[in-house]
């Protein structure tokens, strides 16, 4: 299932506004927080003044009075013109949308819902998705990231508004802080990648199963990498994972490359940092995931030139090689391809 690129558009044009946007910042990085952080640049760029309200502090659920206090002095002392409301999908969200729904009447700012997440919707009971429809009545704009994303709310039965803009979630990063970014890496990478013929690249936000499957099929990296290493034995492999998550499952990882003999050649990015300046030094980036959306890494491999090898599980970009989802044969077959094109054209890695 491949497709066209989705285009950003929801904030592209807006200029001399103020806009208050609520959603993921920077720390953690994810997809979404690093999407986020671009677009608030792209909009303080275009003269616009950005307020931001944090959506992800697990202390907001205790603290819901202060919160809405806190959201009501920005609302009526700054005016916003527009509202970004990136959805957080958190188990209070909806009181968050109703305060939103509720106050951007009142200041009669334009209501624009960003939702990234293309698994939510299914999980969510019969009355969220009746309040969510009546919600999406005050919507000015829904903006699904992804084709997935807006198939959600079609497959559960969501009413969506009038107004609904299927978007991409990639913006160019802004590559002047590229040495600031680089010196945030630990130092013993750049002997790793220098120590490698080629890297094979992949991330993930946090080491997770959906029932009981690895949902970034970290799993089948470390098998399709135990024959890569046989026939190309100075590959290495290098995984950014922005959070461990379970850390139970980490210890199996890193036991079972050790079992095999690997470990010296798979390296491991543990933190908050943001991915794109690796992608000018790998050769294949992977995306074995179970499930997925608009991932941003995807785009900014393809962005960087770096050949892209991903799960047939949702819709991908046109220049995405496919294999069958969770089959460790035909994902090794074209890691296995995409390292020997790397080895007889060596300009395939062009730049932006």
């Amino acid at each position: 299932m491949q497709h066209n690129i989705y285009e950003h558009y929801y904030s592209r044009d807006v200029r001399d506004s103020r806009v208050l946007v609520m959603g993921p910042f920077l720390p953690p990085i994810g997809g979404v927080s690093v999407h986020v952080s671009r677009v608030i640049a792209s909009l303080k760029a275009n003269n616009n003044t950005v307020y931001q309200i944090k959506t992800v502090a697990d202390c907001r659920f205790w603290c819901t009075p202060y919160h809405i206090l806190r959201f009501m002095w920005i609302c009526f002392t700054y005016r916003p013109h527009i509202i970004h409301y990136h959805h957080s999908h958190k188990s209070h969200d909806m009181i968050e949308m109703i305060m939103v729904c509720f106050l951007k009447r009142l200041c009669k700012a334009s209501w624009i819902l960003i939702d990234h997440d293309c698994r939510h919707l299914y999980l969510r009971s019969k009355w969220y998705k009746k309040l969510y429809s009546l919600l999406l009545t005050s919507v000015d704009k829904l903006v699904p990231i992804g084709l997935p994303t807006h198939k959600s709310y079609r497959n559960t039965g969501v009413v969506v508004p009038a107004h609904v803009s299927v978007e991409g979630a990639f913006l160019p990063p802004y590559q002047n802080n590229e040495r600031h970014i680089w010196s945030t890496y630990p130092k013993d990478l750049e002997f790793f990648l220098q120590n490698h013929d080629k890297i094979i690249l992949a991330n993930a936000f946090q080491l997770s199963h959906v029932n009981g499957q690895d949902l970034y099929g970290i799993d089948l990296c470390i098998e399709t990498f135990e024959a890569v290493h046989k026939k190309y034995p100075h590959v290495g492999f290098v995984i950014a994972l922005a959070q461990i998550g379970d850390h139970t499952y980490f210890e199996r990882l890193n036991s079972a490359l050790r079992a095999k003999n690997l470990h010296q050649h798979w390296y491991m990015l543990t933190g908050n940092r943001e991915l794109w300046p690796l992608f000018k030094r790998a050769h294949v980036f992977v995306r074995p995931t179970l499930s997925d959306g608009a991932s941003v890494s995807i785009q900014e491999a393809l962005f960087f030139g770096v050949p892209v090898i991903a799960s047939d599980a949702c819709e991908r970009p046109n220049k995405v090689i496919l294999f069958k989802n969770r089959d460790i044969f035909d994902f090794t077959e074209k890691v296995m391809c995409a390292l020997e094109r790397s080895s007889t054209n060596p300009g395939i890695k062009g730049g932006p």
